[in-house]
């Protein structure tokens, strides 16, 4: 798995639970009270909140890797949970499917003061998470793709995969997703992902993606 250079980063020391303590008592949320509805509902304003919350939180990335374990296995996978939404945890679930492994310390490091408006800079940007990776490596960070990709979902971006529109491209994002990343749809499909499950990781309506899905598979049997 990449890593970032010891002369971009170093390593913080994880640090002690008192005995007797669970990690769940270390969260901020629990801290602070806050009232969970706020990770049971689907507005983009509840999200956000939740988001803010969870990219403070001293136990983010136990709280995602207890939801990942705790979901294997299932689709039943709901609400804003470990700092990432249902969709984006099963999007991280194929990632790791298809090899894409994100590590997860360093993607919280993403987050920290030396990354964090690179990583601002970059979604204002528009970038993808591929172009993101080649700008911060070209900064001394090696990171991966689902490594960035989680960093920008904990800072509250989308994280989509398709770039932006060139000048001129009147194609819709369901004709690109066809053009350009047929063979990660027919992975993913392979995989097990259902079409809302493509969706989610393309970051995309499930219309586009459903769309993509018909037609590249249509042309596939076809073929």
């Amino acid at each position: 798995m990449s890593v970032m250079t010891s002369r971009t980063i170093t390593p913080t020391a994880p640090r002690r639970r008192p005995a007797g303590t669970r990690w769940e008592d270390e969260a901020s949320c629990r801290a602070a009270g806050v009232n969970n509805s706020v990770f049971f509902t689907d507005t983009v304003r509840a999200h956000a909140a939740a988001k803010r919350l969870c990219r403070s939180c001293p136990v983010l990335t136990t709280c995602l890797k207890t939801a990942e374990r705790d979901e294997a296995g299932t689709k039943d996978v709901f609400w804003l949970v470990g700092g990432l939404t249902d969709g984006q945890r099963l999007a991280l679930r194929y990632a790791r499917l298809l090899g894409q492994h994100p590590n997860l310390k360093q993607a919280r490091t993403l987050l920290g003061p030396r990354w964090r408006s690179e990583i601002a800079r970059m979604r204002t940007a528009a970038a993808t998470p591929t172009e993101m990776v080649q700008q911060l490596r070209a900064k001394g960070a090696l990171v991966n793709e689902a490594t960035v990709r989680l960093a920008v979902w904990w800072s509250g971006g989308t994280g989509g995969l398709l770039s932006r529109r060139r000048p001129g491209d009147r194609r819709t994002e369901w004709q690109r997703i066809q053009d350009d990343h047929r063979d990660l749809v027919l992975a993913l499909r392979a995989a097990g992902a259902s079409h809302l499950d493509v969706a989610a990781y393309f970051g995309v309506a499930f219309r586009q993606a459903n769309l993509a899905v018909t037609a590249i598979e249509k042309a596939a049997t076809a073929a």
